[in-house]
């Protein structure tokens, strides 16, 4: 009975180094950086606009792939979505399924906007800005694609950086 009771213990205690390891490996992990970083870090190297804009897309046949699409020189959308002001930047979201998890951004004070006016106006080619998609699969920043105003792919690269989530962590 006592060997039962020692086992119980031991059991335990290992359960509680094994969660208390968990806990700490995830506050104590400084290489991992939030998702705006990883995507911000990488795009200003590209691009050195301070105003932009992200169109959150999810990929239909995988539930956990998302896409930012990423315009520079933000103006806002057409519907309501967020806006963030974050290392100088001004960065305004939009969410079109709706499936994306929104509170990754809570730390950064999401503010929710009304729709820009709808105004009318003439197509301006000389607009040609590029559009930067961020490949997102669960927890990892997977590769940026770039893409020219026609829709043909400029550039890919592959980033496979994994963000943060520690306010997901469990400890049992």
């Amino acid at each position: 009975m006592e060997i039962i009771k020692q086992i119980t213990r031991v059991r335990k205690a290992i359960l509680i180094i094994i969660s208390i390891i968990f806990f700490i490996s995830c506050n104590e992990n400084k290489d991992d950086k939030q998702i705006l970083d990883i995507v911000i870090d990488d795009f200003k190297t590209i691009n050195h606009s301070t105003s932009i804009s992200i169109d959150i897309s999810q990929n239909p046949n995988d539930k956990g792939r998302y896409y930012f699409s990423i315009k520079p020189n933000s103006t806002g959308f057409e519907r309501s979505y967020y806006s963030i002001s974050y290392k100088k930047y001004d960065i305004n979201i939009y969410d079109g399924n709706s499936e994306f998890d929104m509170a990754i951004f809570s730390e950064y004070n999401l503010q929710l906007k009304e729709p820009r006016s709808i105004y009318s106006y003439e197509i301006d080619d000389s607009n040609e800005d590029n559009i930067y998609v961020y490949v997102i699969n669960d927890s990892i920043v997977e590769k940026r694609m770039v893409f020219d105003f026609l829709g043909d792919i400029v550039e890919e690269k592959s980033i496979n950086k994994k963000w943060r989530q520690c306010s997901k962590c469990v400890v049992f």
